[in-house]
């Protein structure tokens, strides 16, 4: 329903999906992992948390892989996330959440 090709939307809703999520995922441990160098003069410590409020996603009406990734991204980071998925891409954004 999004105007591509079996052989389009298999890259774009399945296999980009997926690279987006092992990165996201790979950059969230190296985050999470990283500390400062502390000295003998100083303790330095580094952390992470969720933002204050919401993060909004509004999906592309032909890019499920995006879509999936504007939504997914800021949760892993334990945000919480309003997802508007396009009108003419419901379908698929149905099933990516």
């Amino acid at each position: 329903g999004q105007g591509k090709t079996v052989f389009q939307a298999e890259i774009d809703a399945a296999c980009e999906l997926i690279d987006f999520w092992r990165f996201n995922v790979q950059h969230m441990a190296a985050a999470m992992a990283y500390q400062p160098t502390s000295t003998q003069d100083s303790d330095n410590s580094y952390g992470h948390r969720g933002l204050e409020g919401f993060v909004a996603a509004i999906s592309p009406f032909n890019f499920t892989a995006i879509g999936g990734h504007l939504a997914s991204a800021p949760a892993f980071m334990g945000n919480t996330v309003v997802w508007k998925p396009s009108d003419a891409a419901v379908l698929s954004n149905y099933i990516v959440y």
